[in-house]
């Protein structure tokens, strides 16, 4: 890996210049993590740790004596107490509260005295109204220079009576590049409704690899094919309902973060 390289290098004294570039890689590999904190594979994640031990800056002191503070919007949250080095403790959690605020929030760490390395986590969830979200009416396209995602998911009927057969039918594309690995539809569906398994069978000849049949959603493994993937399949209400389907969503198996989503769809059953 070209960080390990870089900071071999810049051990060695060889070019002061190399520590922007170590540090440069380092923040490229932090800001590249999956949703789950990893890096995509087991193997990828083992290279990237190792990476990030070989250029991490070894402390002038390392007696682990000084402290940090959290500033949240200017505002000082709490100061930390920080562990010696040589000592295995857990994590120090901190909440935040009435400090955030609506839209862009800004969260620092200050320290001083010891400059061994240190490691922060923020995590973080949140929602925002449909109507500001980057979901669509029924197609949807996400861009990418070689990833570029296009959804369409189209129902031929949003009311019905009790056990009557509704139809979804849906088109999934990966535009530019077709070869990149396998690609994952969830398709929202409204609530008590019974999926006809036959035509998820009769999926599997137009694109689908596999299904999994879940209670607010079907997920559909694709594998990437010229023109993409156009199926469709069926579900029955049991019950009256006017309730809201789950959104569906596209994205590649190894980065869900690039999506394309479509908005939920209103149905009613009577």
């Amino acid at each position: 890996m070209p960080l390990k390289l870089f900071a071999k290098l810049e051990s060695l004294g060889s070019d002061s210049a190399l520590t922007e570039q170590v540090n440069r890689g380092l923040q490229y590999l932090l800001t590249h993590k999956d949703r789950y904190a990893c890096w995509y594979s087991t193997q990828a994640t083992q290279n990237v740790i190792e990476a990030m031990i070989a250029a991490m800056p070894v402390g002038k002191n390392g007696i682990g004596d000084d402290s940090a503070s959290v500033v949240v919007n200017g505002t000082k949250l709490a100061e930390i107490k920080l562990p010696q080095a040589t000592e295995v403790v857990g994590p120090r959690v901190l909440d935040f509260g009435k400090e955030l605020i609506t839209g862009t929030n800004k969260v620092a760490i200050q320290r001083v005295g010891d400059n061994s390395a240190m490691q922060t986590n923020v995590i973080t969830s949140y929602y925002i109204p449909w109507p500001q979200a980057e979901a669509t009416q029924t197609e949807n396209f996400k861009a990418g220079d070689t990833r570029a995602l296009k959804l369409k998911v189209d129902f031929d009927r949003h009311e019905a009576k009790i056990g009557e057969a509704i139809a979804c039918r849906v088109e999934a594309e990966r535009v530019g590049f077709a070869g990149y690995g396998m690609m994952i539809a969830e398709i929202g569906l409204p609530p008590g409704v019974e999926v006809d398994r036959q035509s998820l069978e009769d999926a599997k000849q137009n694109g689908v690899d596999g299904y999994e049949i879940q209670p607010d959603r079907v997920v559909f493994y694709l594998w990437p094919s010229a023109g993409g993937s156009k199926f469709q399949f069926v579900f029955r209400p049991r019950f009256g309902i006017n309730a809201m389907s789950a959104p569906s969503i596209l994205y590649d198996y190894y980065n869900p973060e690039a999506n394309a989503a479509v908005l939920p769809i209103r149905f009613n059953v009577q």
